[in-house]
């Protein structure tokens, strides 16, 4: 295994402009080289990773679309990837897009950046492409991601900003920019990101669209770029509320992979039939308000979000839902708890250490 030196530390600063303090330079050597042993431990590892079929599910047509081809620059990576026999019908047909921090093997995968002196093309696929294959969907590609997969806008990815459909030139969200901005112009049908903060739901929001992040576990992670396994969700972005339940019905259930799916994570047999129940009655199910959701530092705080939230709120009531006022005082200390949480798990996952995971 090769030893970085203080030498390799400051040839790299350089090729980003970045100058490191010399009081610094032996604890970023040895950031570097934790950093080098611990992606030298995935790779030694791969030939225990699930290994994709690929003479079932042939990745063709692996390309970088031109600009021309490509008006939203929401596109990081095309490909068109099925199953030859696919074991359900669920999503037959259905063109779905991945977030570009989903691993897809044989696809390079950007995450969103260019720091890195190599693109990135993984050998396994992530679960939940597995899973979109499994019941018939066709994968076009991949959906550009803000940088290392971070930001509630659509402007801060190496390969440009992606532009709302519905406003070319005006942000589409993020981090899942791409999947919404593709899902919401009809270039897919469905499309599936990833949400540490909000980054399934800002998209989703500010395309148009309907986007879940689903109970913690209960679409497994695996083969994800991860923040911290606290904060690790991936769900559906879709036009329907109706594709959203079928797409969740695909994705979840444990597979034995990912520790975020605890002992009560049902297996994918026992998942309900999300796309069933949709016009279920909701007479008698509490629904709670949580009261410091809707105070200063909130969303709620602006008059339109606050009608639109009330609004929902008295459509559910008028439905038969029961709804309860509920009060969770350091909810008011979330964004500063959350962001030592992200903060430190990037840190700790730089130095090879995991944190936020169970022991096992």
């Amino acid at each position: 295994m090769a030893v970085v030196t203080q030498d390799d530390v400051l040839r790299v600063a350089a090729s980003v402009g970045f100058d490191v303090p010399a009081a610094e330079l032996a604890d970023y050597t040895e950031l570097l080289q934790r950093a080098q042993d611990a992606l030298a431990a995935v790779e030694a590892s791969e030939d225990c990773q699930p290994m994709p079929d690929l003479e079932a599910t042939p990745r063709t047509h692996v390309h970088r679309p031109t600009a021309e081809n490509n008006p939203l620059n929401a596109w990081a990576w095309r490909c068109r990837v099925e199953h030859a026999g696919p074991t359900s019908s669920l999503l037959q047909g259905k063109t779905v897009c991945l977030k570009d921090n989903i691993a897809l093997a044989g696809v390079p995968c950007l995450v969103g950046t260019d720091c890195f002196p190599h693109v990135w093309t993984p050998t396994t696929d992530a679960t939940v492409a597995t899973r979109v294959l499994a019941h018939g969907g066709i994968i076009a590609g991949k959906a550009v991601c803000e940088n290392l997969s971070r930001g509630a806008i659509s402007c801060t990815a190496a390969t440009g900003p992606v532009h709302n459909p519905h406003a070319p030139g005006h942000s589409c969200g993020g981090s899942s920019s791409g999947t919404g901005a593709l899902v919401a112009g009809g270039a897919v049908d469905m499309g599936i990101g990833c949400d540490q903060g909000g980054s399934i739901r800002i998209p989703a929001a500010l395309c148009g669209l309907y986007g879940f992040k689903a109970t913690t576990g209960l679409v497994p992670y695996t083969g994800i770029a991860s923040h911290d396994a606290s904060v690790d969700y991936v769900g559906p972005m879709t036009r329907t509320a109706a594709d959203c339940a079928v797409l969740l019905q695909a994705l979840a259930g444990a597979d034995r992979l990912d520790d975020r799916q605890g002992a009560g994570t049902p297996f994918p047999e026992d998942v309900p039939l999300y796309s069933s129940v949709l016009g279920s009655a909701i007479t008698g199910l509490k629904v709670g308000v949580l009261k410091e959701g809707l105070g200063e530092g909130s969303p709620a705080r602006d008059p339109g979000v606050a009608a639109a939230f009330r609004a929902a709120v008295d459509g559910l009531a008028a439905l038969g839902a029961v709804v309860v006022d509920v009060s969770v005082p350091m909810h008011t200390r979330g964004r500063s708890i959350y962001t030592v949480i992200s903060k430190m798990a990037n840190h700790m996952g730089i130095l090879g250490q995991a944190t936020g995971r169970r022991q096992v």
